[in-house]
């Protein structure tokens, strides 16, 4: 059975005027008549704006290792919503969040909190420089290693 695209093929085409490719990431774009968008997730599971359902093997490129909608995550982000959300100055629960990665990952002495994984990337790459001396680094074809020139490997 051939699944249809009609819902998202015509956002696409109305996204385009405002958006390049109709998507706000080149790693959303799948094609004119082939890019989805996404209505709603469930575990591991996506449904796009015409009902079709699929098995996220991405789960938002990694941070998604519980899937969409965990119960467990859900109810933890109400909570920091109720303090606040996030601040442009630290908080107490950091220091917490640092010690608990430092005991599941005994290599973690100190860690380095980002607000996305391009961030997270580009801080590692700046301390494996300061650390090595070196200006070169190795990229795999295909991989996503964040958004910005010196990672994009098309």
């Amino acid at each position: 059975m051939r699944r249809s695209l009609t819902n998202s093929n015509a956002h696409f085409r109305k996204a385009s005027a405002k958006l390049p490719m109709g998507v706000s990431s080149n790693f959303r774009f799948w094609g004119e008549e082939k890019t989805l968008y996404v209505d709603h997730g469930r575990g591991a599971h996506l449904w796009d704006i015409d009902g079709n359902k699929y098995i996220d093997y991405r789960l938002a490129y990694g941070p998604n290792i519980l899937g969409y909608a965990d119960p467990r995550v859900d109810e933890a982000a109400r909570e920091g919503i109720a303090v606040g959300g996030v601040f442009a100055l630290s908080t107490e629960l950091e220091y917490d969040v640092a010690c608990r990665i430092s005991k599941m990952v005994p290599a973690a002495e100190m860690v380095r909190f980002s607000n996305s994984g391009t961030e997270a990337v580009m801080a590692a790459m700046r301390l494996a420089r300061a650390f090595t001396g070196k200006d070169s680094h190795v990229i795999v074809e295909g991989g996503y290693h964040g958004i910005y020139d010196s990672v994009l490997w098309y």
